[in-house]
C-alpha cells in the first residue's frame, strides 16, 4: 500500500511538472512553437512519463485551459464576493475578452482552443457548467430546453472566434464596440433580459483594472510554478 501511495504521489508530481512547464512554454512562445519534445526536455522527465499521462499535446493543452479557467474563477469569486452570481459570470467573460484583446499570446492560445474540436468541446462543457452555476438564480434560462441551451452556448462561443480574428484584420474597428456587441450577444443568447445585460456590461466596464490584474495573476502563477 505504501509503495502504491508513493507511486501515486510521484505521478501527481510528474503531472504538475509537465503542466507547469507546458504552461510557461505556451505563454512564452505560443502553442504552435511548443512541442512535446520541448516539454519533455524542459521539465526533465522521460517521454514515456508524459505519454503515460497525456495522449498528445492537445491533451496537455486541454488540461492547462481547465487550470487557467479555474484561476480566473477563483480570482473573480475572491474579488467580487459581494456581487450576485450573474455578475461573477460577467466578470469571467470580461477577463477572457480583455485577455484576448490585450495579450497576443492569450489570443493565440484561445484561438487554438477554439479551433481544435476536442479542446473546444471540453471548453464548451466547462462554460456550460459555469453558466449553470452562476446564472441559476438569474431567472433567465428556465424556458430553454437543454438542447437549445447547448446550441446557444455553442454558437455564442463560435462568435468569440470572430472576435479573436478581428484583431488581425486590416480594419478592426473600435475594440470597445466589438467587445460590447460580443458580450451582449453571449449574455442575450443565455436568456438574460436586455435591461440586465445593460447593467452587467456597465459592470464589465467598471472592472477593467481588476481584469488586467487578474491577467497578471495568471502570468505570475505560471512563472512561479
Amino acid at each position: 500500500m505504501a509503495q502504491a501511495a508513493t507511486r501515486a504521489e510521484r505521478m501527481v508530481g510528474v503531472r504538475a511538472n509537465i503542466l507547469n512547464t507546458a504552461k510557461r512554454l505556451f505563454l512564452e512562445q505560443g502553442y504552435k512553437k511548443t512541442t512535446i519534445r520541448q516539454i519533455v526536455q524542459e521539465s526533465g522527465i522521460t517521454s514515456g512519463s508524459i505519454y503515460n499521462l497525456f495522449e498528445n499535446k492537445d491533451a496537455v493543452f486541454s488540461a492547462i485551459t481547465n487550470e487557467l479557467c479555474q484561476v480566473i474563477v477563483d480570482e473573480v469569486e475572491k474579488r467580487f464576493s459581494d456581487k450576485p452570481l450573474e455578475y461573477h459570470y460577467a466578470a469571467i467573460l470580461a477577463v477572457e475578452l480583455y485577455a484576448i484583446e490585450k495579450k497576443s499570446v492569450f489570443r493565440e492560445l484561445y484561438y487554438e482552443a477554439y479551433t481544435e474540436p476536442k479542446i473546444f468541446e471540453a471548453l464548451l462543457h466547462t462554460h456550460l457548467d459555469l453558466a449553470d452555476h452562476y446564472l441559476a438564480e438569474a431567472d433567465c434560462m428556465g424556458y430553454l430546453k437543454p438542447d437549445e441551451y447547448y446550441a446557444r452556448m455553442l454558437l455564442s462561443k463560435g462568435a468569440m472566434l470572430g472576435y479573436m480574428q478581428a484583431f488581425d484584420f486590416d480594419r478592426t474597428g473600435p475594440v470597445r464596440v466589438l467587445r460590447r456587441e460580443l458580450a451582449s450577444l453571449i449574455l442575450l443568447s443565455l436568456g438574460l433580459k436586455k435591461r440586465d445585460i445593460k447593467d452587467l456590461y456597465s459592470f464589465m466596464l467598471e472592472i477593467e483594472d481588476e481584469c488586467s490584474e487578474i491577467i497578471e495573476v495568471i502570468l505570475d502563477s505560471v512563472h512561479q510554478s
